[in-house]
């Protein structure tokens, strides 16, 4: 079970870092809000790094899939009934983020051989809003399991109180801010701060249970679990 903890905080670093990379330092970084030919252009000069994200996004996917497993292993002698919901919900979360890949396989289409597409400005535009749109969708699911998964901590007594809280307050975060994305007509005079609500808990929380899977997590001798 010790090899799980491992897998499993291996597997919280490769999301990390794949997905700090897809959006931050290049989908964020092209992306020029309220300038669609502008994004075209920075999409269109830039396919390389494009590219690479999408390999990111993939891996994300990829190792979401391996940690649903992972976490379902290391409660489910504990808590049978809760980890299985709490891993379906990271699942479906994973599928949904797999099916926003499909829109940017467009995007991929289009900044490839920009030239022979009419409109291909508007097109990427509104394969980006599907990816986006998509993704937070699955973020909703997210946060249902990040919920669930603070209750599996604290009743594994073992992690302590902070990032169960942290993990609860994040998985919230992304239910009310995926809430106001798509309810709230002025969400962009609120985005940073309703990012920064459930970024900080989120990276923190995951971030520290990451470092517990790989350094701190024990056997329990009793049932034979870790955490």
């Amino acid at each position: 079970m010790r090899k799980m903890a491992l897998l499993g905080g291996m597997g919280y670093l490769v999301i990390f870092v794949t997905g700090i990379f897809a959006n931050f330092f290049v989908l964020e970084e092209l992306k020029v809000v309220g300038d669609e030919k502008m994004t075209f252009l920075n999409f269109v000069n830039n396919q390389s790094l494009v590219v690479m994200a999408f390999i990111a996004l993939i891996g994300m996917v990829v190792f979401d899939v391996i940690l649903t497993w992972v976490l379902f292993v290391l409660f489910k002698k504990q808590e049978p009934k809760l980890s299985k919901i709490t891993a379906w919900f990271r699942f479906i979360n994973a599928l949904a983020f797999g099916v926003a890949l499909l829109h940017f396989t467009t995007i991929l289409n289009l900044i490839s051989n920009p030239v022979s597409k009419s409109g291909a400005t508007r097109e990427m535009t509104l394969a980006l809003e599907g990816f986006n749109d998509v993704w937070l969708i699955g973020l909703v699911f997210f946060g249902i399991h990040l919920i669930l998964l603070s209750v599996l901590l604290c009743k594994s007594g073992r992690v302590g109180k902070i990032i169960p809280a942290l993990l609860m307050i994040a998985g919230i975060g992304y239910i009310v801010d995926t809430a106001l994305q798509f309810g709230y007509s002025d969400y962009t005079s609120i985005a940073d701060i309703s990012a920064l609500v459930v970024v900080l808990p989120g990276i923190i929380g995951e971030l520290s249970l990451t470092f517990w899977l790989l350094f701190k997590a024990e056997k329990n001798k009793k049932d034979g679990l870790i955490i």
